[in-house]
């Protein structure tokens, strides 16, 4: 089993962005690091809190004034955490 599994997405002009995870038995952390400009956003759940029915989460970035602002899928919002803004 893995620690961490860790996910690099970039922001272009994306408005629905999709993460894959495959089957969250594999490990215990997602880690997914979201690129916009020159800031890396990173953001980690666990994998307990992951659907073993699913094998992505969703996310939907907007970006007001060159600043980004991201909302998770539904089933992810709650308990998906926002680690470090680089």
């Amino acid at each position: 089993m893995l620690e961490k599994l860790v996910r690099n997405r970039r922001i272009a002009k994306s408005k629905n962005c999709r993460v894959k995870y495959g089957n969250p038995k594999d490990f215990k952390t997602l880690q997914v690091r979201i690129t916009h400009e020159d800031t890396v956003y990173t953001y980690e759940i666990d994998s307990e809190k992951l659907s073993v029915e699913k094998d992505s989460i969703h996310f939907y970035p907007k970006v007001i004034s060159g600043e980004l602002f991201i909302r998770w899928d539904q089933e992810t919002e709650e308990n998906i955490k926002l680690i470090s803004k680089d």
